[in-house]
């Protein structure tokens, strides 16, 4: 009998703690985090010395027939038009109405007036371009009935982001 409770008793515990939304992580961020909505589908954060930490991308498609399977097409086609306009943005992320985009987010949320930080943001996100893209995933995607149409909504972030999000959908 008392080695059925120790057993039960272990079980239990181990199964409690198996759970990922139990753990808590911690994300050692010293720096202040401003979000800049650059059109109406890219928003981009990054940090107050001017390090990209995620964009966000919203993309409608067009559903052609109502059913899961052209749900899930207009999902990807969607998906690839994201990875698109981020890649076009990267490219032309040194342009003067992008930093003057940044250098408004600065200014109205903290009263920073430093020039050098746009450049460095662009900097960063060049150099980190074929990461940013790969990392890419779809984070919602969310179907409209009447119009036919899927909005998805993409993330691009850091590693361990990217790593948390894996471990939640293998634990769910």
């Amino acid at each position: 009998m008392k080695f059925i409770f120790i057993s039960l008793f272990f079980s239990l515990s181990c199964s409690a703690c198996s759970t990922l939304n139990k753990v808590e992580f911690i994300t050692p961020q010293s720096k202040e985090v401003f979000t800049t909505k650059i059109s109406d589908e890219v928003e981009i954060s990054f940090n107050e010395g001017g390090k990209f930490i995620s964009f966000k991308i919203t993309i409608s498609e067009k559903v052609l027939i109502d059913l899961p399977g052209a749900k899930e097409r207009a999902s990807s086609r969607a998906l690839n038009k994201a990875k698109d306009t981020l890649s076009n943005y990267i490219d032309n992320s040194d342009k003067e109405k992008y930093f003057e985009l940044i250098l408004q987010t600065l200014v109205v949320v903290k009263k920073v007036e430093n020039q050098k930080i746009p450049k460095i943001l662009s900097n960063d996100i060049k150099n980190k371009k074929d990461y940013i893209l790969e990392s890419l995933y779809l984070d919602r995607a969310t179907y409209f009935r009447e119009n036919q149409v899927v909005n998805i909504i993409a993330r691009s972030s850091n590693k361990f982001e990217k790593v948390s999000n894996k471990l939640k959908k293998i634990f769910e």
